[in-house]
């Protein structure tokens, strides 16, 4: 390029340094460039066997977290079990608390808060006045009741 373009000290500085290079034989190149293809090989080879043993590795990983969480569930569920007979405990003692005479009793007040409701029903669809204040009225009169 420095010939063409007609530089004649860069052509001289190159030479110069050119002279000074200790010559390359053929089989040299041949060897550095097996050298070369070797490493290659091994990069690639290196590069395989980590992708292998981060595989392994994800797995393992995969397989402790199934087992943690399969751990997780089963204390859940035990603890879910537990609950289930405490309140199944409370339930019987609250079913052995009541009395016959208590449902009785609840059975007739809900009779009478249902015929308050119809009386107030019957009263109210004549007048139409305002269907939120007869729903106002209506529980009132229940919640005093």
């Amino acid at each position: 390029v420095a010939t063409k373009k007609k530089i004649p000290k860069l052509v001289e500085e190159l030479r110069m340094k050119l002279d000074g290079l200790p010559q390359v034989s053929h089989t040299t190149v041949i060897k550095a460039k097996e050298n070369h293809l070797a490493s290659k090989t091994m990069k690639t080879d290196l590069h395989k066997l980590a992708n292998r043993r981060l595989g392994r590795a994800q797995d393992v990983a995969t397989e402790r977290v199934i087992g943690i969480v399969s751990l997780w569930a089963k204390h859940e569920e035990s603890v879910a079990m537990e609950e289930v007979k405490a309140l199944g405990k409370a339930v019987q003692e609250v079913e052995l608390s009541i009395e016959a005479s208590d449902v009785d009793r609840n059975a007739d007040d809900f009779s009478f808060i249902s015929s308050v409701k119809k009386e107030e029903e019957e009263l109210n669809e004549p007048n139409q006045e305002s269907s939120s204040t007869s729903k106002v009225i209506g529980v009132n009169r229940t919640l005093m009741i």
